[in-house]
């Protein structure tokens, strides 16, 4: 199913008598009575992790989408979760494809009701119509129930941490004429650029003695992440929340040369729309510090920040952290604190690396990330220039 043929399902199809549950039969298991309102991420008290939150979910995505989730698509296991939802691994029995299933938690005002689909649907439904980019998840279909939005995707990304196997899941399931028993082997998101990065340095410091990340696959990876990045941008988009751990990597016959795929889309929108806020405050650009001349919400002809200019910072931040020696950001960051004047003021218009957090780096590819990461945004390079960069020659 191509993207522009994206169901937007307003609920999910009911299940055959012989398919669903009975209306009076519950989940078997120790979640029979969960109260699954006091689970909500909004709530001051969260008295199921998000471990177990996500294993509630999937007992209860079989029971209220069961129709897509044992006809269409056949589950083989649980592969991530985190505060929003649920990664589930699955094969598309219409394409026999391998994809990902993500199971989206509503909001406790939205349960028991039909809504409009979040913004993470909807806008890589709109970006899939616009960008053809290989190196962008693609959207198959998406649907609701009474807990739920779904959002199928391509599957990608390889294990890149090989102790991140949890407890499987268990339970089992009364229909009406049958109860069947579920089985799925469980872990946590280890596809993603942090993991991979995270392996390599560990690899590094066992065999090199050296935490540095290979050059020539660094090198590979933010090519195809600003070409990718570059390529929502021309097709009027920005993502809004860049940073390791929304950048997939998957092996490929050659180590140093990856591939990699740009995902989660909450805070993607359109570029004539200005961006309150960056999805991950450790990557946000100085101009949203609240004295930025670009986020004076007082004077509203100044209150306008380019969604795309913030990626550049937030993909030179990328760039900082494969680079630097120990992966951590500047401390400049971690330290907190520092308005939009002081950053523009420190270092000349740079931002405010400390010496001892770019040993290593060399002249051309420091020359690269100041460029990026520019505290005024109309002097920071577009992805474009970054990319005709000598560093990349």
């Amino acid at each position: 199913m191509t993207a522009t043929s994206v169901r937007l399902m307003h609920g999910a199809q009911q299940a055959t008598p012989s398919q669903s549950p009975d209306s009076k039969q519950e989940i078997s298991n120790k979640f029979d009575k969960t109260d699954w309102a006091t689970t909500e991420v909004e709530t001051t008290t969260i008295p199921i992790v998000s471990e177990e939150k996500a294993r509630t979910a999937v007992q209860f995505a079989f029971k209220y989408s069961n129709r897509e989730l044992t006809t269409r698509f056949k589950v083989k296991a649980i592969v991530g979760f985190g505060a929003n939802g649920v990664i589930l691994a699955a094969i598309d029995s219409l394409s026999m494809s391998n994809v990902a299933i993500k199971i989206i938690y509503k909001a406790k005002s939205q349960l028991n009701q039909q809504q409009p689909p979040p913004k993470e649907i909807s806008s890589l439904v709109s970006l899939n119509e616009k960008c053809r980019s290989k190196s962008i998840l693609r959207a198959h279909c998406a649907w609701q129930d009474r807990l739920h939005f779904y959002l199928v995707t391509n599957l990608f990304g390889s294990n890149w941490v090989k102790s991140n196997l949890l407890e499987p899941l268990m339970f089992k399931l009364q229909y009406s004429n049958a109860t069947l028993f579920h089985s799925f082997p469980v872990s946590n998101g280890a596809s993603d650029l942090w993991a991979w990065s995270t392996m390599h340095r560990s690899t590094g410091n066992s065999v090199l003695l050296s935490s540095c990340l290979p050059s020539d696959a660094v090198k590979h990876i933010a090519r195809s992440c600003f070409t990718a990045v570059a390529e929502m941008h021309e097709s009027g988009f920005y993502h809004g929340d860049i940073k390791l751990e929304n950048i997939l990597v998957q092996k490929t016959h050659d180590d140093i040369r990856p591939n990699i795929m740009i995902a989660d889309f909450g805070q993607t929108d359109c570029v004539e729309y200005r961006i309150m806020h960056y999805g991950t405050v450790e990557m946000s650009a100085p101009e949203f510090c609240s004295d930025s001349p670009f986020n004076n919400t007082a004077v509203i002809e100044a209150a306008w920040i380019d969604g795309r200019s913030a990626d550049v910072f937030a993909l030179g931040m990328v760039l900082f952290l494969l680079l630097s020696e120990n992966g951590l950001l500047p401390a400049i960051i971690s330290d907190g604190g520092r308005g939009y004047h002081d950053l523009l003021a420190l270092n000349n218009g740079k931002f405010p690396f400390y010496d001892d957090e770019i040993v290593g780096f060399g002249e051309i590819s420091l020359n690269l990330v100041n460029g990026m990461c520019r505290v005024d945004p109309a002097e920071r390079f577009t992805l474009q220039q970054a990319l005709k960069h000598k560093w990349f020659n």
